[in-house]
């Protein structure tokens, strides 16, 4: 890590932050930077997202690890643990992975793959990511299918997100 650059860089966009958020996104960037799992930085939110289930990154395949049926009943999500999760909201899971990689940097490839495949499905706003809203659409193939399925879902909010102060320059 050239840790001069890192800092130069970083610093030039806590300048450029105009709000509360943006500046905790730079922050757990900052510290994800780090490469090191056992920094992380403390953003004062509980606001989050979830999906309804989780999933996990094995054999170069992300998977569906575990589904919470009260939330998402076999009727209308008919995936379950095993099924390779394709899409979610029509963007491939590996250009997900790619842009959510960032928030999972440990120093370790492996460990790196599975926090970003379980971020996939749950987003949290405490370690500097985006919380969805809204409805989505889901695709996975199922073990011994054929074809994909595709499934509408929503993203099921709670917490508290970051105050927004809505400029800071007149601060700065």
């Amino acid at each position: 890590l050239d840790w001069k650059q890192h800092v130069q860089t970083h610093r030039g966009l806590v300048a450029e932050a105009r709000n509360d958020r943006a500046f905790y996104q730079v922050l757990a960037r900052f510290v994800d930077g780090l490469q090191d799992a056992h920094v992380s930085p403390h953003i004062p939110s509980t606001y989050e997202a979830t999906l309804g289930f989780s999933s996990d990154f094995i054999e170069n395949k992300v998977l569906i690890e575990n589904v919470d049926r009260l939330r998402l009943p076999e009727e209308l999500f008919p995936f379950k643990k095993g099924d390779q999760l394709l899409a979610i909201g029509g963007v491939p899971v590996e250009n997900l992975m790619k842009e959510l990689e960032w928030a999972s940097a440990t120093g370790n490839k492996a460990s790196a793959d599975r926090f970003t495949a379980a971020r996939l499905s749950t987003r949290r706003e405490a370690r500097g990511l985006s919380v969805p809203k809204g409805i989505t659409t889901i695709t996975a193939l199922p073990v011994g299918a054929a074809r994909p399925i595709t499934v509408t879902v929503t993203w099921i909010t709670k917490g508290i997100p970051v105050f927004e102060q809505d400029d800071l320059s007149d601060l700065l």
